[in-house]
């Protein structure tokens, strides 16, 4: 768990593969820095790997690159989310609050079932989330960014979103979708690297949440 009184939780010192039944908690206030450690967490009753609990909650990585490709493979460390219908970081109390000040840099970040998600931005604002790969699984269905401001109805605003390479793996995933209140948000130079099997695939989707609402700046600069 990333729970310290310091307000750095310093995980660079992981290598390997590990495997985790339960998710990690990063507090308000503190950073959790991940190396080249390849976590698999399957927790099969909060369905997520990583909550953020407060603002300032923050996850910084050294490896984006990952397990890499199949003509390149590499080491590099990695969180994923194992379960179907899984979130690898969200606010879990994305339904009562938001949090802001949140920074997410340089992490490879996957969900390998089917109807997930990699990143939630549901009530999280003011954040930062830049030069990440964030890998959706097989199966399906599944988000590299989502974000609903129906949930909760929180104003998920002043947002950057940059320089992150998606990898969607199969049909009807989804590269980012919000949905909602997003006021203001900064889409720059970021790809979607569409899968063979891409029928249903969308890179980028911008929509109303189920209260009809619908209200985004978005300054966009994506491939």
């Amino acid at each position: 768990a990333a729970s310290t009184s310091s307000g750095l939780c310093d995980a660079r010192g992981l290598t390997g593969t590990i495997t985790a039944t339960s998710h990690i908690q990063i507090p308000a206030a503190t950073t959790l820095l991940w190396g080249a450690a390849q976590l698999t967490i399957n927790d099969t009753t909060n369905h997520d790997a990583v909550e953020l609990l407060g603002d300032g909650s923050t996850l910084i990585g050294y490896q984006e690159s990952g397990s890499g490709t199949v003509p390149r493979p590499d080491s590099g460390g990695f969180i994923a989310c194992q379960p179907t219908g899984c979130t690898t970081v969200k606010n879990p109390n994305a339904a009562t609050r938001n949090v802001d000040w949140v920074h997410i840099t340089g992490m490879n970040l996957q969900a390998t079932g089917s109807g997930s998600t990699v990143l939630n931005l549901t009530s999280v604002s003011h954040a930062d989330i830049e030069n990440n790969r964030f890998i959706m699984g097989t199966g399906g269905s599944s988000y590299g960014i989502f974000g609903d401001t129906s949930t909760g109805g929180f104003d998920s605003t002043n947002t950057l979103i940059k320089h992150n390479e998606f990898d969607p793996q199969f049909q009807n995933d989804r590269c980012l979708r919000l949905a909602g209140v997003f006021n203001v948000i900064e889409l720059e130079q970021n790809t979607c690297i569409l899968p063979a099997s891409n029928t249903g695939t969308v890179c980028f989707e911008i929509a109303k949440d189920s209260n009809n609402k619908m209200k985004c700046q978005i300054y966009p600069s994506m491939q």
